[in-house]
């Protein structure tokens, strides 16, 4: 069992944590490569609480660590990947473990990301263990 992905959204309170995602972004990588989006575990970030730990462990001042580790994206490029994705295992059947589970999330997923377009609200994909 690996750690939870959770999805923020900047200067709003609701978040969505997704386990399946966790289990499955290897596949899902893989994927966005072959369609040329951004895969998802490339837009995994580090929340600000967690800065001071790891700037202890990477020997960064914490204002290094922020640069680096903490991503907020525009929902443009999330929600492109999103979208590829979920036509992507529409389209093709069997291609990665528990793939109806994870349609489903992905689906999910997507009017979130077109609302926080739409209100211009910034998103970070995080790890919880």
């Amino acid at each position: 069992m690996g750690a939870d992905l959770k999805v923020e959204f900047k200067r709003k309170k609701n978040s969505v944590s997704y386990e399946q995602l966790n289990l499955n972004l290897t596949e899902l990588s893989d994927i966005a490569y072959e369609l040329d989006v951004t895969p998802l575990d490339e837009m995994i970030s580090i929340g600000e609480e967690e800065v001071e730990q790891a700037a202890a462990v990477e020997g960064m001042t914490p204002a290094a660590v922020r640069k680096k580790m903490v991503k907020w994206f525009a929902p443009e490029e999330p929600l492109a990947s999103v979208e590829a994705l979920v036509a992507y295992l529409k389209k093709k059947k069997n291609v990665m473990d528990d793939q109806e589970s994870v349609l489903r999330q992905l689906e999910a997923l997507l009017p979130l990301l077109q609302d926080a377009k739409q209100n211009g609200v910034e998103v970070r994909l995080r790890y919880f263990l």
